[in-house]
């Protein structure tokens, strides 16, 4: 067995464990949370009796309440090491900043039907499964290769002429730097520059969970990641997103104002990032000074402020000019 199936199986199971581990716990904790309540609503039900007994049922009431009282607290300290870990800071005080925070970030959109993209004839989907094929059937289109004899195992820096018209590539010291093994250290520091409190791919491990057992995962991961430098691959669940549907804007049955998002696995995230800063070091003299985004040093703000002061110089000398907006129609982003 490679590294790459060792580290993918053991992943797999760890994660089907804490998916078990996690229902078991919020079953057990909503038991215990349905007792306590009926214990309370049962002194409830018994006070109004007689004077004598309703004494007795007082007492258990308030001896009753402490306890659910003291369930709640519990369960709020947990809620709250769950979001500090996550990297979100909670607050008791009744503060407009406090709501706020309570506030989902965007209000959930749902995909209540689906028209096709293409035959204007078919029935408008109201169904998960209709839906699912005509996004299916739009996705598909757009997000398939236009050269469907190539290979993913094939060398297009041979077989390929567009490299012919580039004038610049790496030097050699950025060569052997991308070509290096990898290394605990570097792998470490790449994990802290990762993002907290994302969704995570389909094994439902997130970057928290790299973070809190990294002694333990950090060999096999340098392995496998030296691995694939020799020419290896991942294993085949690490490879594996999850394309989910983000609405944008307009009509929420139309296909095209919904934009996919890959959600992807922390290791395949985890060896992108690292090849990522290493070639961050290079990249401003790889791209040209008119891209502005994703470049170390640059700002995609530079290149809003110039479209802006484009536009109102255009209107200010009424320049007989045509200005074209291209949308990212396929639109699809990495979670």
């Amino acid at each position: 067995m490679s590294t790459a199936e060792w580290v993918d199986a053991g992943l797999r199971i760890v994660s089907l464990k804490l998916d078990s581990f996690s229902r078991i716990s919020a079953f057990l904790g909503n038991k215990e949370e349905k007792k306590l309540r009926m214990r309370v609503e049962e002194a409830e039900g018994k006070l109004g009796d007689n004077l004598i007994s309703d004494l007795c049922w007082s007492e258990k009431r308030t001896r009753r309440l402490q306890e659910w009282e003291e369930f709640q607290i519990k369960k709020e300290e947990r809620r709250a090491k769950i979001l500090e870990v996550k990297g979100i800071v909670t607050s008791d005080r009744l503060s407009k900043e406090a709501f706020k925070r309570l506030l989902p970030r965007n209000t959930a959109v749902r995909m209540r039907e689906l028209k096709h993209p293409y035959l204007l004839g078919k029935p408008t989907a109201v169904d998960n499964k209709e839906m699912c094929s005509y996004a299916v059937d739009y996705f598909q289109d757009i997000l398939t290769t236009r050269r469907p004899y190539d290979s993913l195992d094939d060398n297009m820096a041979e077989e390929s002429p567009v490299w012919n018209n580039l004038d610049c590539s790496l030097p050699l010291e950025g060569r052997l730097l991308m070509d290096r093994p990898t290394t605990e250290e570097e792998l470490t520091v790449t994990l802290k520059c990762m993002a907290r409190g994302k969704a995570p791919g389909d094994d439902g491990l997130p970057v928290e969970f790299f973070a809190a057992c990294w002694e333990v995962l950090v060999g096999d991961l340098v392995s496998l990641f030296n691995e694939i430098r020799d020419g290896g691959r991942l294993g085949k669940t690490m490879t594996r997103g999850i394309i989910s549907l983000l609405f944008k804007k307009g009509d929420r049955s139309d296909t095209r104002n919904w934009r996919p998002i890959s959600l992807l696995n922390v290791v395949y995230k985890l060896l992108a990032k690292l090849l990522a800063n290493r070639l961050g070091h290079y990249s401003p003299g790889l791209v040209q000074r008119d891209q502005g985004a994703f470049v170390r040093g640059r700002s995609i703000f530079e290149n809003v402020v110039t479209a802006i002061e484009a536009l109102e110089l255009i209107e200010r000398d009424e320049l007989d000019v045509t200005v074209l907006f291209f949308g990212p129609g396929k639109g699809l982003r990495q979670g």
